[in-house]
């Protein structure tokens, strides 16, 4: 009578061996292909960024250059439209590649918590432009009714409040979203990723700490816009100096931006060398 071999790793709290459990569930093969779909959509919107910005540098020159084709014809408004419509669409598509994506990743399993903090995600990323569209439609009927004498206007109306929500609820989208694929990487056992999502996680709370306080003025920031009419000359740090939580803010959430991408494609990385590792033993076997 032969015996089993005992497993080398005992059961943690959810019932699995903590020693390649990932072997003993499915849906992580979605995971990673929706992972890859949300870089896709990034690199769709960081491409149509790039192209905003060059179309902001030569558009003049091309609406100057279009006037004398023909006088009854707009034809750079005409080009701004269409060009500006087709960027719309763009954007349009990337965002329907990353939410697609997030729905392709709801297979994954629910040990860590990884398909909870998913949900969640998902439900912050749908509300957040519904709050943002009913926040704007609220600020068209309040300028309809500041059309008319009124008594004093209050500090915060209901759109402003409107506004903050659907803010939060983005950054709550991405938060729990990290948490998500925190959860993935301790699926995996890969301790660098963990902490890589902990660091994001610091860089991300400390951004929104500045943003803060720079709204509400606890981090003031003197600075005349009349100063950067001649430019900025390579004296004049006193100016850089005064645009120093701004340059801050904007260059961590640069590099808040890029470290998000990082864990995107680290998270698709593990998740297909773990699924390559297990099907490699299970040939073997």
């Amino acid at each position: 009578m032969t015996t089993l071999p005992m497993p080398r790793t005992l059961p943690d709290e959810t019932g699995y061996n903590t020693e390649n459990n990932h072997g003993l569930e499915t849906g992580w093969q979605e995971v990673a292909d929706g992972l890859g779909r949300m870089l896709l959509g990034n690199g769709v919107q960081i491409l149509l960024a790039f192209v905003f910005l060059v179309s902001l540098l030569i558009l003049p020159d091309l609406m100057k250059s279009m006037r004398g084709i023909n006088a009854k014809a707009e034809w750079g408004l005409i080009a701004a439209y269409v060009g500006g419509s087709a960027l719309g669409l763009g954007w349009l598509y990337g965002f329907w590649l990353m939410l697609s994506g997030q729905w392709k990743c709801l297979a994954a399993p629910e040990r860590r918590h990884a398909k909870p903090f998913l949900f969640a995600s998902l439900l912050c990323l749908l509300a957040a432009p519904v709050l943002g569209v009913l926040g704007g439609w609220l600020g068209g009927l309040d300028e309809l009714a500041n059309s008319r004498p009124t008594a004093a206007q209050p500090g915060l109306e209901a759109r402003h409040y409107v506004s903050i929500a659907s803010g939060l609820l983005s950054l709550g989208a991405t938060v729990l979203f990290i948490f998500f694929l925190r959860a993935c990487a301790q699926c995996f056992d890969n301790r660098f990723l963990v902490w890589s999502a902990n660091a994001y996680l610091l860089i991300t709370l400390g951004l929104l700490a500045l943003a803060l306080g720079i709204t509400l003025q606890i981090v003031t920031v003197d600075f005349d816009p009349r100063l950067l009419q001649k430019g900025i000359r390579k004296s004049d740090f006193g100016v850089v100096l005064q645009l120093g939580p701004l340059l801050v803010l904007g260059a961590g959430s640069v590099i808040s931006y890029l470290w998000y991408l990082g864990l995107l494609w680290a998270t698709r990385n593990v998740i297909v060398n773990g699924l390559t590792s297990r099907t490699s033993r299970s040939a073997a076997w």
